[in-house]
């Protein structure tokens, strides 16, 4: 199950991202102290960096959940008019596909209380191809100060957990809302200056997990993101090369 996937590693010495690797070069860089267990690790449908421990001892158990859950997921979806279901997860994509305006999709499935944004399904995304289009997200470590009611209030500071030229989805933000308006300074040493935006809470679910979009970036902004995510796009350069051929 590792052999066909592709794997990135951050370092928490010098916090830098590297890769793509194959699961060989993974394995060959923890025989030779190359990396550490106490590095982390990321691949395409995970939602952020997992220690390298973690996957050294449960990654294969995890894969397997994963394509487990995926394949036996049974899906309701409200399109605004009479909900759809139950579908499975292809007939969900499927009736997703074509449509411009997602922004009031919701999305139930098995072992989920309430229904939820589109956006809260980072893999439905990136499945569809929307990650492609125009919200290509990438695992971030930083941390993010975030000002909601001005400059005199002292910043909250929460954890970044993944960034697009869009946006940026945090952990633990159940104490924001659903359409308030944020000042944000994102700080990591993958950025040559901090990012500093103003952005809007598009989603709060009851996990913490939340999502920020970005309102007026600099394009200058988005040239720094941009060049981050880039580092991640090795399956999609190989699909365009191959396509090419």
């Amino acid at each position: 199950m590792f052999v066909n996937k592709i794997w990135f590693l951050y370092s928490s010495i010098d916090k830098k991202v590297s890769g793509p690797y194959i699961a060989e070069d993974v394995h060959q860089k923890l025989k030779t102290g190359a990396i550490t267990p106490e590095c982390n690790i990321w691949w395409k449908g995970q939602r952020e960096w997992l220690p390298m421990k973690v996957w050294i001892s449960s990654g294969e158990k995890i894969l397997k959940n994963q394509n487990e859950k995926a394949k036996s997921a049974v899906w309701y979806l409200d399109l605004g008019a009479e909900p759809l279901g139950p579908l499975t997860h292809r007939e969900m994509i499927e009736s997703l596909s074509g449509n411009k305006n997602l922004t009031r999709v919701r999305l139930w499935t098995v072992g989920l209380k309430n229904w939820k944004s589109i956006y809260e399904f980072s893999e439905v995304m990136d499945e569809m191809g929307m990650s492609r289009r125009e919200n290509v997200r990438a695992p971030l470590m930083a941390s993010i100060h975030v000002n909601r009611h001005g400059e005199n209030e002292a910043p909250i500071e929460f954890r970044v957990t993944t960034i697009s030229v869009a946006g940026v989805g945090i952990n633990e933000g159940q104490i924001l809302s659903k359409d308030e308006e944020l000042q944000v300074v994102i700080k990591c040493a993958e950025f040559s200056v901090p990012i500093r935006a103003r952005a809007h809470v598009i989603y709060v679910s009851a996990n913490g997990n939340t999502g920020l979009r970005f309102q007026h970036m600099q394009p200058e902004i988005q040239s720094i993101i941009y060049d981050y995510i880039k580092k991640f796009s090795y399956e999609e350069e190989q699909s365009e090369k191959n396509s090419a051929a």
